[in-house]
């Protein structure tokens, strides 16, 4: 990838490269590079450590505020695991195997659907005294943490309308599709797995590409997960949950107390990726980004032909 310091070594073209590709698009790879830097049965039968284990899952798909949730479960007392554990304001995976380790199980069971992939992440997890989990993977594992921890509550998350969550969902994950496959890494691999599982696959994949019906299935994906969570979690153990209603259902749920001097969280640490754009917009940006880098690639390659030409003359000339 090009840097703004590669694109300055190749003279006045980078100032149109630069204004190309925008500077959303040069945070955003910034990000997606540090995030993946930072990077046996579970079985039908309770977990031996079940009375210590998991006691909270939050099930709601990525994008539905999961983040503003996790904080509202430390709020409440719980030692809670945003995703693999890299959130910036979560710490709880800093300075320990947490990260690396639900990352690399997580990545496994993305690809071959078994749910022994996630052994070594819960064993660790236990180990930690983590009680409550939220986001992926943990919300496409749900009927597998249910067998493992019985008495777990379930919260899904939800967003004003399927179309809101949808917008949020695409700005978010749209960055993985720009990365060809010679150049991907491997936590880009990871978010199309995700979004694979999700049933918006397409949001990641290269070359970026986002046609209506697609984006009616991944519409449609939104409302399924919501119907899947209503037939497997038992009555009485799910809360349908909107952060816009603050602390008291979540409080009464969770038999908690409400925080009388706090208000309810609000967190999006990753708002760097949500450049607002239309896709034909975002589509443009990319692609114009696309050409200005080949135009240059191009152009070098010609400056490099043209001047071991010029050497050849002058040898035989010599």
């Amino acid at each position: 990838l090009l840097t703004p310091c590669d694109l300055a070594a190749l003279g006045r073209s980078q100032h149109l490269v630069w204004r190309a590709m925008g500077a959303p698009l040069v945070q955003s790879l910034l990000l997606l590079s540090l995030a993946g830097a930072r990077l046996s049965s579970a079985g039908a039968a309770p977990s031996a450590n079940a009375s210590r284990g998991i006691r909270v899952i939050s099930a709601g798909l990525s994008r539905t505020a999961t983040q503003s949730l996790a904080k509202a479960l430390q709020e409440l007392g719980f030692r809670t695991l945003h995703a693999e554990g890299f959130h910036p304001e979560m710490p709880l995976g800093r300075g320990n195997d947490l990260v690396s380790t639900v990352y690399e199980a997580a990545t496994a069971y993305f690809r071959t659907k078994d749910i022994r992939e996630m052994r070594p992440a819960f064993e660790l997890v236990e180990e930690m005294g983590v009680d409550a989990v939220v986001d992926l993977p943990w919300s496409e594992l749900v009927p597998d943490l249910m067998q493992r921890y019985p008495g777990a509550k379930v919260i899904a998350t939800v967003r004003e309308s399927p179309e809101k969550w949808y917008r949020s969902y695409w700005e978010h994950f749209r960055w993985a599709s720009i990365f060809p496959p010679v150049l991907t890494h491997p936590f880009i691999t990871y978010w199309r797995d995700i979004t694979e599982s999700t049933g918006c696959g397409f949001v990641t994949r290269f070359p970026p590409w986002f046609p209506e019906d697609s984006r009616r299935k991944c519409l449609a994906a939104y409302s399924s997960h919501l119907e899947r969570l209503r037939r497997i979690v038992p009555e009485g153990q799910l809360l349908v949950f909107s952060v816009k209603e603050g602390w008291e259902p979540l409080a009464r749920f969770l038999g908690a107390d409400v925080p009388s001097d706090k208000p309810f969280p609000r967190s999006d640490a990753y708002t760097i990726l949500h450049w607002r754009s239309t896709p034909r917009a975002f589509l443009v940006a990319i692609y114009s980004c696309y050409a200005a880098i080949a135009f240059l690639l191009c152009a070098a390659a010609g400056c490099a032909v043209s001047c071991l030409r010029r050497r050849a003359v002058k040898t035989k000339a010599a």
